[in-house]
């Protein structure tokens, strides 16, 4: 049956989060949703399953709403994909959200018109508008909406608690044949930086571990609980401190590698955000490059391990090529900068001069 829904409630009643608890899961789902990520909204292709920037700062080439920028080669992009075919073959489709512009005929309103017009001719199928509650019945005037029906958050799923278990796990770079010495213990900001990610956690309110190799698990002059690579996933590079914390703990992992001296706790908190709705395996990526994931900067759930452990016994051994494989949530941010790893003496003295 072909149905079309108008998802509505108050200003920050949980609407886009009942939306990605109740699809993040989905590869039946197309069009989008946009959540506010540290203070700024973003807008979240599903079918691709990409987070980019979508609220800007800057003043050049963009559409406003009221004090408000957002970017408008992204909006051009979500309209392009409300008309692409590709989404009339969805199962469902979402629409976050009609608002002043469409009223307005701006927007995403001529897109929109035509998706609505197309999804009527299907035979299957929900489509998923979201309009704050002020502005219901002028949107249902506007588009010739009157079949639709009007559902709360609560209808599409039960306000309840899903939050997952989550471990920060720290790895400690290996051998760090570049570095010359153990990245973990280098100072920044006059703080090794193990202690740094351990801070960061702690104010996340996660248990912080640190992935260890023989040597370094023996060393017990730094305080921090630590996780032993087991030998039977040796030799896999970061992927043996994943599987061995995985094994140990049984609990969702946010990964973090040592040598991300520019990373910091907003990072780490949209990783968090998106391990709540749902998502088995959250990763960044770089603005050149926006199908290449950052394996080092990375969520986990406990879900990923049985698929996780027959990637290595198949001879997998890259955590980025796994990664790749499984086609996580890719999230874009504007600025990149936090993603570059620093591993060798030069960069680390770089960062101490700046």
């Amino acid at each position: 049956m072909n149905r079309i829904l108008i998802l509505s409630g108050t200003i920050q009643s949980g609407k886009t989060t009942s939306l990605f608890k109740h699809f993040s899961k989905s590869d039946t789902v197309g069009g989008f949703i946009c959540p506010d990520v540290n203070g700024l909204r973003m807008i979240y292709f599903a079918a691709e399953k990409r987070l980019v920037p979508f609220q800007l700062n800057q003043l050049d080439n963009v559409t406003s709403i009221g004090k408000f920028n957002f970017d408008q080669e992204v909006f051009i992009m979500a309209s392009d994909i409300l008309i692409n075919p590709k989404t009339l073959e969805k199962n469902f489709v979402i629409v976050d959200e009609i608002g002043p512009l469409e009223l307005k005929n701006q927007g995403f309103y001529h897109a929109l018109e035509t998706l609505i017009d197309n999804w009527r001719k299907k035979e299957y199928g929900t489509l998923i508008l979201v309009v704050r509650e002020y502005l219901i019945a002028d949107v249902i005037s506007k588009f010739n909406l009157s079949d639709s029906k009007i559902i709360s958050k609560e209808e599409l799923l039960p306000d309840i608690n899903t939050f997952p278990d989550i471990h920060g796990l720290i790895l400690s770079g290996g051998e760090s044949s570049r570095m010359k010495s153990d990245k973990f213990l280098l100072k920044y900001d006059g703080v090794e930086q193990y202690k740094r990610l351990q801070n960061m956690f702690k104010e996340m309110s996660l248990n912080a571990v640190l992935s260890c190799n023989e040597n370094q698990y023996s060393n017990n002059s730094f305080a921090i609980d630590k996780i032993l690579d087991n030998e039977i996933y040796s030799e896999a590079g970061p992927l043996t401190g994943v599987l061995s914390a995985f094994e140990k703990l049984n609990s969702d992992l946010l990964i973090v590698g040592c040598d991300y001296p520019l990373l910091s706790i907003e990072h780490l908190q949209i990783l968090k955000q998106f391990a709540g709705y749902g998502f088995n395996e959250i990763a960044f990526v770089r603005n050149n490059s926006i199908d290449v994931v950052e394996p080092l900067i990375c969520f986990l759930s406990k879900q990923s391990l049985s698929c996780l452990k027959l990637f290595y016994q198949e001879g997998g051994r890259s955590l980025n090529k796994y990664l790749q494989q499984v086609n996580p949530l890719k999230i874009q941010l504007q600025n990149d900068s936090f993603l570059r790893s620093f591993d060798t003496p030069e960069d680390y003295y770089s960062y101490n001069k700046n």
